[in-house]
């Protein structure tokens, strides 16, 4: 694990996410522990950038269906109707108007 920590890139670390998704699928307790912070870590960064209980969320990218099934407890998922900049776009108009903290 040093070894590998000392030279791998973003794209060694991202390669290991299907891993841990499988194996918190099969109820490996680190697994389900790393899922479950990461989670916690997208809601609270969701959180302080206005993201309410009742707003959806979006989930994109690589390991997007990996956090799926832990999102899903936490607020309701939905397809993307855009591109990333279009919602980022989107909230930034709520926020200009008042309608986001």
């Amino acid at each position: 694990i040093v070894a590998f920590s000392k030279d791998a890139g973003a794209g060694d670390v991202a390669a290991l996410a299907p891993l841990v998704a499988d194996a918190a699928k099969a109820d490996a307790p680190a697994a389900s522990r790393i899922l479950s912070a990461g989670t916690d870590h997208i809601i609270s960064t969701l959180s302080a950038l206005g993201w309410r209980r009742d707003d959806p969320i979006c989930a994109i990218g690589g390991v997007a269906a990996a956090y799926a099934p832990w999102l899903v407890a936490k607020a309701e998922l939905v397809d993307p109707v855009g591109t990333p900049l279009d919602g980022a776009i989107a909230r930034a108009r709520r926020f200009a108007k008042g309608q986001l903290n």
